[in-house]
């Protein structure tokens, strides 16, 4: 962002994928040898609060100064994408602490190393002995007044990057575990991979994964739960699980297209009709739409193109349109695939808005 002659760092990482837009911020803090709640003190200042300030003044300036975002220090590459507009722009504040892994399995004796997850704890009493007394390794809500901060550490970061790989799957989980948090439903999370595991295997009224009713009721008024640390182990173990990862093989051709569409992309090397003009913003769009489907919805999408592969190479051309059910939740966008003999390049393009009285 600018400021004076040269600009200061807005963030570590900005991913922007309208509606979503994600606010990374990520300190790496070398745990002390002080006795245990000093140096938790001491860590959580400068991994987590000060990665909290970050976050905040990051989501004002976007939010207030939005042409004033550029790539470099010297603030001559503006930002090539357009952010999402503020009425339906949906912020998610990540702060990554690094460095407390191996204290706290010292502490707790065993674990996976990932932060506890105390929803009582708000603001200054993770840090200030004034306010509450300090429960090390343990992290509630950072910025009760202001929009919800996910704690990530080393381990949970990574399980979250695999397990939720798709955009609109990991922002789902970051929405609806902060509304879970805040809703006091919830006593004590014993690690980020367990509240996971339990929004992965429960699913709502809307059919979507949920922090939900462990009964699959509903909740009473005053009603809270523990998730304990059992939860993910269980789950990588459950043959269901297996199952599901060896379905979504067939996914990831899905995600080879994005990347091959986003290399010639940012290469500048993206096929243009002749007489056009390139322009990233157009081209985003198209790849925009393709990474917001969910990564059961790319099961079927791997399937359809690995077909009309097939089909193609029988062929001089070969066109496939995928669209969705009526009945489907997000039936506003179709694809369209075509493949043409003698080319090295295959076609995709996409189109958003109502298909409603489209005919065949």
């Amino acid at each position: 962002m600018a400021g004076g002659t040269d600009g200061k760092e807005l963030c570590d990482l900005l991913v922007v994928c309208d509606p979503h837009v994600i606010i990374f911020s990520e300190k790496n803090i070398r745990w002390s040898g002080k006795p245990v709640e000093v140096a938790w003190t001491r860590w959580f200042k400068k991994a987590v609060r000060n990665s909290a300030d970050q976050l905040r003044g990051a989501e004002r300036w976007i939010t207030e100064f939005p042409e004033r975002i550029f790539l470099d220090r010297a603030c001559s590459q503006p930002l090539p994408l357009n952010l999402p507009p503020v009425e339906r722009r949906i912020v998610h504040k990540i702060a990554v602490a690094r460095g407390a892994g191996e204290a706290c399995r010292s502490y707790f004796s065993g674990g996976s190393g990932s932060l506890g997850i105390l929803p009582g704890i708000t603001g200054r009493a993770h840090w200030d002995r004034n306010v509450a007394e300090i429960q090390p390794f343990m992290v509630g809500d950072i910025d009760p007044g202001g929009s919800f901060v996910h704690v990530l550490d080393d381990g949970s970061l990574e399980v979250l990057m695999r397990e939720l790989d798709t955009i609109t799957d990991f922002t789902r989980y970051l929405t609806r575990k902060a509304e879970f948090i805040r809703s006091g439903k919830l006593v004590l999370g014993h690690g980020e991979e367990d509240l996971l595991a339990y929004y992965a295997i429960r699913i709502n009224e809307n059919g979507d994964h949920d922090f939900s009713h462990p009964d699959g009721g509903n909740w009473a008024d005053d009603e809270k739960i523990a998730i304990d640390g059992s939860h993910f182990r269980e789950l990588v173990l459950n043959p269901q699980y297996i199952a599901k990862k060896e379905a979504d093989r067939v996914s990831y051709l899905w995600d080879t297209i994005i990347e091959n569409f986003t290399q010639h992309m940012l290469g500048g090397t993206s096929i243009v009709i002749d007489g056009s003009e390139y322009n990233l913003k157009n081209s985003e769009l198209a790849a925009r739409y393709m990474a917001l489907e969910c990564r059961f919805r790319r099961r079927s999408h791997g399937e359809a193109i690995e077909g009309a592969m097939r089909e193609g190479m029988k062929r001089d051309q070969f066109f496939r349109a995928m669209l969705p059910l009526e009945s489907s939740k997000d039936n506003e966008t179709a694809f369209f695939f075509l493949s043409m003999a003698c080319r090295s390049f295959t076609v995709v393009s996409t189109i958003s808005g109502s298909l409603e009285g489209m005919g065949g």
